[in-house]
């Protein structure tokens, strides 16, 4: 199993920043897994910014465990609880002053003998 630890400077892999101000949110003040890496860079379509990354080694439950231990110190509230929506993917809706995020996730086999499971994180923030 894979640790997800929360550690280094604010915008790394793996660090929890701290607590924005409603309306200056944005992708890059959340926490990433510590093995997450970019799979095709940020998007802005009106008020919604959106990223996605993969994660080697760990699991959809695993990531959404992570944010769900690191979201609440950052002033985050969980709307809609963890929820599988079927072969393997979930989503978590939470909310910060005008803000909301959609963590969606979804398990796919690794490449190569022993690779394991690469699972795509998808994080969505709309300022409402």
């Amino acid at each position: 199993m894979v640790g997800l630890a929360a550690c280094g400077a604010p915008n790394d892999p793996g660090s929890a920043a701290s607590t924005p101000s409603s309306g200056d949110l944005t992708i890059s003040d959340l926490p990433l897994p510590a093995a997450a890496r970019s799979a095709g860079g940020t998007a802005t379509e009106g008020s919604t910014t959106s990223a996605s990354y993969l994660v080697d080694g760990s699991s959809p439950a695993q990531i959404l465990t992570f944010y769900d231990d690191r979201l609440p110190s950052l002033g985050w509230e969980l709307e809609k609880p963890d929820a599988a929506t079927g072969d393997g993917d979930a989503d978590a809706t939470w909310l910060q002053a005008n803000s909301k995020l959609l963590i969606s996730v979804e398990a796919h086999a690794g490449t190569g003998g022993d690779a394991g499971v690469i699972t795509q994180l998808d994080l969505e923030i709309t300022d409402q």
